[in-house]
């Protein structure tokens, strides 16, 4: 997600119905995971909502590797400075905006490549933005 440039380029398979190979950062393999398989997004919201409704889900030893790469990216200047779980946090929110747990609105596999290729764009422009070293937060 975080890797040698601020937003990963890497192969990933894509579940939906092309089943083939695209490009992608680790924002993007979270796009295609909610839609790919809407029951776990289902199984997690509902235990958020109904079992652990506070903190964080799942053990920290789990987000331990993915919150060091993005301690990393930041030293050396490729990932704007704050929080490195506060940012893991917004990126992986920012990735279900469509997903199943969305309020607004929840996509499916069955709907065209030209909708799911809009969102995802708007994704990359967006992670990108709010990781960007260059980012000043405004108060």
């Amino acid at each position: 997600m975080f890797g040698r440039t601020a937003v990963q380029v890497a192969p990933w398979p894509c579940r939906r119905r092309c089943g083939r190979a695209r490009t992608g950062g680790g924002y993007r393999r979270q796009w295609c995971q909610p839609r790919s398989d809407p029951q776990l997004v289902r199984l997690l919201t509902w235990l958020r909502l109904e079992r652990q409704p506070t903190g964080a889900l799942g053990r920290a030893a789990d987000h331990e590797p993915k919150l060091t790469e993005i301690a990393r990216a930041q030293a050396a200047g490729r990932v704007r400075a704050g929080d490195p779980f506060d940012l893991f946090t917004l990126v992986l929110s920012m990735a279900f905006a469509w997903s199943a747990a969305s309020v607004v609105y929840a996509a499916t596999a069955d709907e065209p490549d030209e909708d799911h290729d809009r969102r995802r764009t708007l994704l990359a422009a967006c992670v990108r933005a709010a990781i960007s070293p260059t980012t000043t937060p405004q108060v």
